[in-house]
């Protein structure tokens, strides 16, 4: 749904350089509401995607590591406070 493609982080967390990439083997995120880190392989994995999907999910990754897994979860770092936020909204073209 469009809501999944859609995300307020915050803005001061996220930084002034972040780059949208692939999944990689081995890349970590702290998903909302944990303390610790999680493989993103686990999070493909306890999600349901398909491992020949995984490398199309997009990665919003900044200089704090991970803070968006498109479609999925965002970072507990990157979630919005009273700081100013950023709104970052993802659309595919179907090609």
């Amino acid at each position: 749904s469009e809501g999944e493609w859609t995300v307020c982080l915050d803005r001061g967390a996220i930084g002034d350089q972040a780059t949208v990439r692939a999944w990689r083997p081995g890349d970590r995120i702290q998903p909302l509401g944990m303390q610790g880190q999680k493989k993103l392989q686990d999070l493909f994995t306890d999600r349901h995607v398909p491992r020949a999907w995984r490398g199309n999910v997009p990665i919003f990754d900044c200089q704090r590591g991970i803070a968006w897994v498109v479609g999925h979860r965002i970072a507990e770092w990157a979630k919005t406070s009273d700081a100013p936020v950023v709104w970052i909204r993802f659309s595919r073209d179907g090609n």
